[in-house]
């Protein structure tokens, strides 16, 4: 981060691959000393069609172009203070919905543009010590927009619908050292939401153009209120961790203009949550541990105001929700050696009063089912996940991991919806010198356990989404500041879909990447 000596660097990036489904570039400025360090960024990125394998072909429409940048400076103001400001902003052209376009009969459904601003300041400061120790105050603020034109075959209208999300927030650190073996962090964080919401229709004939409301109430608010404290106690082969969390929200909401009018609506929702866990070792390579976590989610703006078409339906708003709750469960086993890294852990997640979408009968708007949110289901998540490594020589290493998921929707005795399926990948690695070599092989199971919601889903093939298996191939080459990597991508050309999405993956491809460093 920083360095004794004042220097200059710079670091230029590019990437292609095959059948002009993406060229990256980037380029970035870095300066370093005693007191200052900084970074200025700059990435460029063209995406074309994207080509499936085996028989699917290119799948038009898929490209777009996105722009990002981004600087960071930190800040020795003395010894004992650091200050850090940082700027992100990141935005995407004529982003298509490829599955509108191709299952649901849109002349055109596109994303123009899509952007994102954060930037931040922080403050942090060394104290002394006790009670407290260190001190980091954070102030940020961060823009979301996005705007959707679309236009379905036949209509004589053609719709605009934009949104836009300004959040601020603070929040307040403390960390605290009461021991050798107890230190704890207190805070107090505080976020605030304003949306803006608005539609157009646009008259083909004549370009006259009709306000309508928008996916959300427009100016809706919300603020997000909390206070914690987490501990860590550290003794002998014990490691404990148990926190507490009081969250409070505010949520605001006009809407006269709907056909579903809910005029002002204010909720208040709150709630304390806490966790704890607790990690023994068993000896200096072995350890297993335990925790539990309970969570809460109130509405927000989107569960309860949203008016449109969302994915494959038609939604009204819902004004009576209340919030969600979760506990999780975790116990699991962890090997650090020299040569062989291992972890294993089983979980369990409760979830009740579930916000999910239930559909209304018989009705529909423009050939679209009809959906509204409520507090009506209990669910529960199962699984577990598995990491291991082995490094056989100072030149090989092999891993893998898997990930398994058992969703059950209690209340409706039926599968949790959008469950991913088993999935893993398993990677042989190879370094000598300059160069590095991989074989990777990633590979998902089919999922059949489907809830009505899956089946209504048009992204979704009818039985579940199948399985699918992936080799991939990676070679580097490194030489002073010049970095060079290439692979190919889906060697068998397999045809495969990501559970729940609307296109399928890339088929075989080739890229070729160059880092260089001054």
């Amino acid at each position: 981060m920083f360095a004794k000596k004042a220097n200059w660097s710079s670091t230029i990036y590019g990437k292609a691959v095959s059948a002009n489904m993406e060229y990256t570039g980037r380029a970035e400025l870095n300066y370093q000393s005693s007191a200052v360090a900084f970074q200025l960024g700059f990435t460029n990125k063209q995406f074309g069609h994207l080509v499936g394998g085996d028989s699917t072909g290119v799948q038009d429409p898929s490209g777009y172009n996105e722009k990002a940048f981004d600087a960071k400076l930190k800040w020795k103001l003395n010894k004992n203070t650091l200050l850090t400001i940082a700027h992100q902003q990141l935005i995407q052209h004529d982003v298509p919905l490829y599955h509108r376009v191709t299952l649901e009969n849109f002349n055109f459904y596109f994303f123009e543009p899509q952007q994102r601003k954060l930037s931040y300041l922080r403050l942090e400061k060394n104290v002394g010590g006790g009670i407290l120790n260190k001190l980091s105050i954070t102030w940020s603020s961060q823009q979301n927009k996005e705007t959707r034109k679309y236009l379905k075959n036949g209509s004589l209208y053609e719709f605009k619908e934009s949104d836009k999300v300004e959040t601020v927030g603070l929040t307040l650190d403390l960390f605290s050292t009461f021991s050798k073996i107890f230190s704890a962090n207190t805070g107090v964080e505080y976020y605030h939401d304003r949306v803006n919401s608005s539609k157009s229709q646009i008259t083909l004939s004549d370009r006259s153009m009709v306000m309508q409301r928008g996916l959300y109430p427009d100016d809706a608010t919300s603020g997000n209120f909390s206070v914690y404290s987490l501990h860590h106690v550290s003794f002998n082969k014990f490691q404990i961790e148990a926190g507490i969390r009081f969250n409070q929200v505010s949520l605001n909401m006009v809407d006269t203009t709907s056909a579903y009018k809910l005029g002002s609506i204010t909720i208040k929702p709150s709630s304390f949550v806490s966790n704890f866990s607790i990690l023994y070792k068993i000896n200096s390579l072995q350890s297993i541990y335990g925790s539990f976590s309970s969570g809460f989610r109130a509405p927000n703006i989107d569960d309860m105001g949203t008016l449109g078409l969302v994915d494959f339906r038609y939604e009204i708003p819902a004004y009576d929700l209340k919030p969600e709750k979760s506990f999780n469960a975790e116990i699991g086993y962890k090997l650090i050696g020299k040569k062989t890294k291992l972890s294993v852990a089983l979980f369990n997640l409760q979830l009740n009063d579930l916000i999910t979408r239930v559909q209304i009968p018989a009705l529909q708007v423009g050939g679209y089912n009809v959906y509204t949110k409520a507090n009506n289901q209990q669910s529960y998540v199962r699984g577990f996940e598995f990491e291991y490594q082995l490094n056989l020589n100072q030149h090989f290493t092999a891993e893998t991991n898997a990930t398994y998921a058992f969703g059950q929707n209690s209340t409706r005795n039926e599968p949790l919806r959008r469950v991913p399926p088993f999935n893993g990948r398993t990677a042989f690695n190879y370094k000598n010198g300059h160069w590095k070599f991989c074989i990777e092989n990633m590979y998902a199971a089919s999922q059949r356990r489907l809830a009505q919601g899956d089946k209504d889903d048009n992204r979704i093939p009818i039985g579940g989404t199948p399985g699918w298996y992936l080799l991939n191939l990676y070679a580097g080459y490194t030489i002073q500041s010049v970095h060079i990597q290439t692979g190919m991508m889906n060697l068998l050309n397999t045809d495969y879909r990501m559970h729940g999405s609307g296109i399928n993956g890339a088929g075989r491809n080739i890229f070729c990447a160059l880092k260089f460093t001054l």
